[in-house]
């Protein structure tokens, strides 16, 4: 099982490596829109588009520089958050065992270290291909960034309203505060979705990891033959998880005093339990044990509002994090005005930031406020 300080750590080490990703690869794409002379406006659009293989193989050789160095990095927080993971499983089996000696005597079975490796080089795995789809993906949301900045200076200057050189500089501007988005269908709704970069990365790696650690769970229960679980509580849960938060489940069913985990938490859909970007976990329980007690002493509807400021706060530091990145954008073009531009609102927006954590006594993540 995950916990939840395990959760916030790991977002902290992928939002850390993929900020820097994404920066690297805007203010490169902004200086290939820069690069060269300025002929009439059709012309240079021409050349533009015509250097896109070039770009593209410019995004494969950035991608792969940083994630071949960034790798190490991921792997030590993907290892030591599954180890412990299944430590924390062990546990529980030890206190089922504990308890319950005179009904199980020594038949509950802890995970030995050699099939802790292999589940985790297992992870490793999942990890790698969810790594490799990113890359490719950000490597295609970055030729797609590349062609709307050129058509959308290219049209501002056939509309008549700009010159060349101030079309590009704003285009460019907004590369720099839009950043990568990744295109995905919505499992929900069957449409197109974008989301950030740094926002897809977590979503994927933290998930997957997620839904492998939970199946392993599922894997020692059956193993010992035991059927209840009992999901972890934490408050500010999104609303439609917090009515099944901390409770006691049936993994069969079978259970005429608990309902079945799957379909009372949704485990096993994207939006359900352990589903993407969901924060909760479960672990082995055994009747008449005492129950895990998460001391949240919020109502659905406080629980419903701390929610919603935690949206509120993500908002603030994903401005803060298009600030700065259209700060760095301006330093490599040589944008001065924007510069000095984008350097006011971060601090704004910090400002902005403090006062509202302040005022609802929130934990300030400056991991998510990074680049």
């Amino acid at each position: 099982m995950l916990r939840l300080t395990d959760y916030a750590f790991f977002e902290e080490e992928l939002s850390r490596i993929y900020a820097e990703i994404e920066t690297e690869i805007v203010t490169y794409l902004a200086k290939r829109i820069h690069w060269g002379q300025m002929p009439d406006p059709s012309s240079w659009r021409i050349g533009k588009l015509a250097d896109i293989d070039a770009v593209r193989k410019g995004l494969g050789t950035i991608l792969a520089r940083l994630s071949k160095a960034k790798r190490e990095d991921l792997e030590k927080a993907v290892e030591d958050i599954v180890r412990e993971s299944f430590r924390e499983d062990n546990q529980f089996v030890e206190d089922i065992r504990a308890f319950a000696r005179s009904e199980v005597g020594n038949a509950l079975n802890t995970i030995p270290e050699k099939v802790m490796a292999a589940r985790v080089a297992a992870i490793f795995r999942t990890c790698r291909d969810s790594l490799n789809l990113t890359n490719t993906g950000a490597i295609e949301a970055g030729i797609r960034a590349y062609r709307n900045a050129i058509n959308t200076a290219y049209v501002s200057v056939f509309e008549g309203s700009d010159t060349l050189a101030s079309a590009v500089r704003k285009a460019t501007r907004a590369l720099g505060g839009s950043g990568l988005k990744l295109t995905y269908r919505s499992e929900e709704t069957g449409g197109l979705t974008e989301i950030s970069l740094d926002a897809g990365i977590r979503r994927n790696i933290v998930t997957a990891v997620a839904q492998a650690t939970a199946n392993y769970t599922l894997e020692d229960c059956s193993s010992n033959d035991i059927d209840l679980v009992q999901v972890s509580a934490h408050a500010g849960a999104r609303p439609s998880h917090q009515v099944w938060q901390g409770k006691i489940y049936s993994i069969s069913g079978n259970s005429r005093k608990y309902a079945k985990l799957s379909d009372a938490t949704g485990y096993g859909t994207a939006t359900g339990l352990c589903g993407i970007n969901c924060k909760h976990h479960f672990f082995p329980y055994y009747e008449g044990m005492g129950k895990t007690d998460w001391h949240i002493d919020l109502t659905a509807s406080e629980n419903e509002e701390l929610y919603e400021n935690l949206q509120k706060q993500r908002g603030y530091e994903r401005n803060i994090r298009a600030w700065k990145r259209r700060q760095a954008v301006a330093k490599a073009t040589g944008d001065t005005v924007d510069y000095e531009r984008s350097s006011m609102f971060v601090r704004r927006t910090q400002a902005k930031l403090r006062a509202f954590v302040k005022e609802y006594d929130l934990p300030r993540r400056y991991d998510r406020e990074q680049i």
